[in-house]
């Protein structure tokens, strides 16, 4: 008994803190770009879920938990309308409507200056049924209480079993390449108020 009372009380206040610091999307830019025989393109996802905790030791920012990343195949838009649906297409999104990253393990963050800091993600990231673990590098900044994050990835689509699109009855081609290219702006909720940095 003495035994299980421990656990609890050592268990309780790490469930408390990491539970409490949620992390909430205040605005976002995610654009998905690449080449074409005719020109370059670029599309825009215009509605992006973020779920996750901001794990902090006082009053410091020390990493992230149990971050998912979930992006609707139909929220990527474009100028056009045919482009739209070949890239829903391209990406099987009737079989497979969403796009999400997962955070594998706690990620670290690495305080640059008081204003900056940087971490490392490593997750899988699933696209049109296919998983594959991939790791990139975010860039963090604090901009009126709210923290800024930024980062980018070139993906091989072929890599995801995912055929280039083709357009003007397949004359027009797209690469095989694309960059994806986010900004992230979040605040950290801690019961029912914003918790960060000025």
């Amino acid at each position: 008994m003495k035994k299980l009372l421990s656990l609890l009380l050592f268990t309780l206040p790490v469930i408390w803190a990491t539970g409490q610091n949620e992390l909430v999307v205040v605005d976002h830019e995610l654009t998905i770009s690449g080449t074409s025989t005719l020109k370059n393109w670029t599309m825009q996802v215009e509605e992006i879920d973020i779920t996750g905790q901001a794990i902090y030791d006082g009053d410091e920012l020390t990493g992230f938990r149990d971050v998912v990343v979930t992006v609707d195949v139909t929220d990527i838009k474009s100028d056009n309308e045919a482009m739209d649906q070949n890239t829903y297409e391209a990406l099987k999104g009737d079989a497979y409507p969403q796009i999400q990253f997962v955070l594998s393990d706690d990620v670290s963050v690495f305080s640059q200056t008081s204003n900056l800091f940087m971490a490392i993600c490593q997750g899988d990231f699933n696209l049109a049924g296919v998983s594959k673990t991939i790791s990139f590098q975010a860039q963090g900044r604090w901009k009126g209480g709210k923290m800024v994050l930024t980062g980018s990835r070139k993906f091989n689509m072929l890599d995801f079993g995912v055929e280039p699109p083709t357009f003007l009855m397949g004359a027009n081609k797209t690469g095989d390449t694309v960059d994806i290219d986010l900004s992230l702006t979040l605040k950290v909720e801690s019961s029912g108020e914003t918790v960060g940095q000025n």
